[in-house]
């Protein structure tokens, strides 16, 4: 039987996403045996902002007990565009920060768990 080495106690990631009909965001949580999180087991919420009309989203996620066999725990998200028009002045630097936010949260619970 192995022994885990970490335990995460409680976990609170919180952060300002873009907003609108075209972004989704969802919590991420998975165990070791790559099944989601129990409901009872983490907190997520959002709450929008609206300032000169842009939207911000304000998401919370939290573990609320503690686990010792974590794959993964972040936000996911994507910003839906048309794939078919790029604006030249947008680089994609939005969606490409709330990625690498998210698999940098995977990485670190992966290393952790080890």
């Amino acid at each position: 039987s192995v022994v885990p080495a970490i335990q995460f106690n409680f976990i609170d990631i919180s952060g300002r996403f873009p907003g609108g009909e075209n972004v989704f965001m969802v919590p991420n949580g998975v165990d070791t045996s790559v099944l989601p999180l129990e409901v009872e087991e983490f907190e997520y919420s959002e709450h929008l902002y609206v300032q000169d009309g842009n939207q911000t989203l304000q998401i919370r996620q939290q573990l609320m007990l503690p686990r010792s066999d974590l794959l993964t725990f972040g936000i996911w998200g994507r910003k839906f565009d048309n794939e078919d028009y790029r604006d030249s002045s947008d680089d994609g630097a939005t969606s490409t920060t709330v990625s690498i936010l998210t698999m940098l949260f995977a990485l670190i619970a992966t290393v952790l768990t080890k």
